[in-house]
């Protein structure tokens, strides 16, 4: 009479491997685990792309940097035809934005997905797109513009004092045109799209610069203004709301 074969991993159901990927950390496991064989690279096929974006949001502050921006500009645009499907979601996007970009980052995370073959578009784009935008803008207002001789003293016409982060920028402008480029695409198909409201708050909470941290409601590294919660008085649409340009 032969042994009996021992038990393994892999002599345990597909269906029951399936669910494997929804117990592991972040992305750098998902990906370790479906490179181990065939099997299970077929068990982590069946994965749902929302599942792989909270893996992917795991390892935020390590694989897609800056975080959460880039994951944010990432999945913008399914948050931005998601808000469109209802009323209600478009109240919801507009909430997020009061927790400023780590609010925008949750939502973004309970709604959207992304596929193994996205984030490896997402990767090849971090060259190709989003570090040469960054460098254009880092020549434009950032420390390679500082960096030209005398540039207080003539070395550049138009000197400023400009806050840029140019990394955190090119995200910035990433995400706003995914957010609202389906409301473009709506409002040229006759549709109802998002309010000029919404593309505000998400600017006002957002997008805040050097001014807006002269108000104590505003927040510290998550970047987003609170202060709506008590009384809005740091719109750009209201005097209080100095924070809406760039130039100190």
């Amino acid at each position: 009479m032969s042994p009996t074969a021992p038990t393994t991993l892999l002599s345990l159901p597909s269906e029951i491997l399936a669910l494997i990927p929804h117990h592991l950390a972040n992305i750098e496991d998902f990906k370790e685990f479906s490179s181990t064989c065939s099997r299970l690279r077929a068990a982590c096929s069946h994965a749902p792309p929302n599942l792989i974006l909270q893996l992917a949001a795991a390892s935020s502050r390590v694989f897609f940097r800056p975080d959460p921006y880039f994951l944010v500009a990432a999945t913008a645009k399914q948050v931005g035809e998601w808000a469109l499907l209802s009323d209600d979601n478009a109240r919801r996007l507009r909430e997020s934005f009061k927790d400023g970009i780590q609010g925008l980052f949750d939502l973004c995370v309970e709604t959207a997905g992304l596929t193994m073959e996205d984030i490896r578009w997402l990767h090849a784009s971090r060259f190709t797109i989003f570090n040469p935008l960054a460098d254009l803008i880092d020549r434009c207002a950032g420390e390679q513009w500082y960096s030209v001789p005398d540039f207080w003293h003539g070395g550049r016409s138009d000197a400023e004092t400009i806050d840029c982060e140019p990394q955190r920028a090119t995200y910035q402008i990433a995400a706003y045109g995914g957010l609202f480029g389906p409301t473009l695409d709506a409002n040229l198909a006759g549709r109802k799209g998002l309010d000029l409201q919404t593309r505000l708050d998400f600017v006002k909470y957002c997008i805040p610069d050097g001014y807006c941290y002269d108000y104590d409601s505003c927040g510290g590294e998550s970047g987003g203004m609170r202060g709506e919660r008590e009384a809005d008085q740091t719109s750009p649409t209201t005097s209080a709301g100095r924070g809406f340009g760039n130039v100190r």
